[in-house]
């Protein structure tokens, strides 16, 4: 069976950490971490050829606020990767203040890492996901993102990102299909 690579966004803690830990250790897919947050990649790299030494991961410190997506597509040329079969939206950006206190700044940060990013990093990727021949993407999103869910005091600009996110995820999952590349979103609860 030929070893899967999986790219893995917000890499450095939480569900992104343990994500790519599993993928890593659990089912042998070689993932590419994705954080700005260099060290933390560096400990989960290590954690990672602790439990499975033969591991393949590679660390790609890399800002999502940054605009500068062909540098994803440039590292993965680089390190001759021609297939991703798996991309891992996870990492995101959660102001909490009420909304009277959020700015504009506040709201396009926030919007940056939670949806523009994404759709930015989709769109690099598809010519490597489409080479698969199965690729599957994965958006986090967030229960507070779905309609008719319990919403809470401060987490506007969050929420309602992530449900444009969820969204986006929908629209890609049509626009994607004919590359047979599925498209989900999870609406997880507080982690």
């Amino acid at each position: 069976m030929e070893m899967k690579t999986v790219l893995v966004t917000g890499a450095s803690n939480g569900i992104g950490y343990h994500t790519a830990l599993q993928l890593a250790v659990l089912h042998h897919c070689r993932i590419i971490a994705l954080s700005r947050n260099e060290e933390k990649l560096k400990q989960l790299k290590t954690e990672i050829k602790k439990q499975k030494a033969d591991a393949d991961v590679l660390l790609l410190n890399f800002d999502l606020s940054s605009g500068n997506f062909e540098a994803v597509a440039d590292f993965l040329n680089a390190n001759s990767i021609s297939v991703l079969d798996g991309l891992i939206n996870n990492a995101g950006l959660l102001i909490n203040k009420p909304f009277q206190e959020l700015t504009e700044n506040d709201w396009l940060a926030v919007y940056q890492v939670n949806v523009i990013a994404v759709a930015s990093l989709v769109k690099v990727c598809i010519p490597f996901l489409e080479k698969s021949g199965n690729a599957h993407i994965v958006n986090i999103g967030s229960n507070g993102g779905v309609q008719g869910t319990q919403k809470f005091n401060g987490l506007s600009a969050y929420s309602s990102a992530k449900g444009a996110l969820s969204i986006l995820t929908e629209c890609l999952a049509e626009e994607l299909k004919s590359k047979n590349i599925s498209v989900n979103c999870l609406a997880l609860g507080a982690v």
